[in-house]
Formats: structure tokens, C-alpha cells, sequence
């Protein structure tokens, strides 16, 4: 799963992709200063996290203003993801 990630991660930094490493779980803010954009983030730092860090959180958001397609985005990303881990349960919304 590791390899995975680190191999897609241009395609991560393409949309609202942040990641999580810190040693509290239960963070869900996606505004917290724990969660990273990978906007800004290299490669190599990218996967020493994923391979070193005890706990890894990434995450795909949208903003409110973006409620009238929120249905859409999140099957888009969860497509992304499934099709990111190789699971090939994904629903008909393609990227």
C-alpha cells in the first residue's frame, strides 16, 4: 500500500489531497495546522512519512461553497482512491 501512494503522488498533489502524521488520531479538522497540503510537499518527504510515520491520515475535501456538488466530488474522490488501492468497487463516476 505504501509503494502505491508514493507512486501516485503527483497524482495526489493534483486536487485538495492533505495528509496527516501527527500522533492524534482524532483530528478531523482539515484546517488544523497537522494536516499538510501535498501541494507543498516533495516526493521524498512524502513517502519517509508513509514509510516512518506510526499513523498516516490522507484526505480529499471540498469546501461549503461546493454543497450543490458535493454528491459528485465525493464519489469522484472515492473513486480516485479505490482506483488509487486497487480495489475495483467503484461506483460509475469516472475521473
Amino acid at each position: 500500500m505504501e509503494q502505491k501512494l508514493v507512486n501516485a503522488f503527483e497524482q495526489l498533489q493534483q486536487d485538495n489531497i492533505k495528509i496527516c502524521y501527527s500522533n492524534d488520531e482524532w483530528v478531523h479538522d482539515v484546517t488544523a495546522p497537522s494536516y499538510i497540503s501535498l501541494k507543498l510537499m516533495n516526493k521524498e518527504s512524502f513517502r519517509k512519512i508513509i514509510e516512518e510515520a506510526p499513523f498516516v491520515k490522507i484526505v480529499a475535501y471540498t469546501g461549503i461553497e461546493n454543497i450543490e456538488n458535493a454528491t459528485e466530488i465525493l464519489k469522484q474522490q472515492f473513486d480516485f482512491f479505490m482506483k488509487l488501492i486497487g480495489n475495483n468497487s467503484q461506483s460509475t463516476v469516472t475521473r
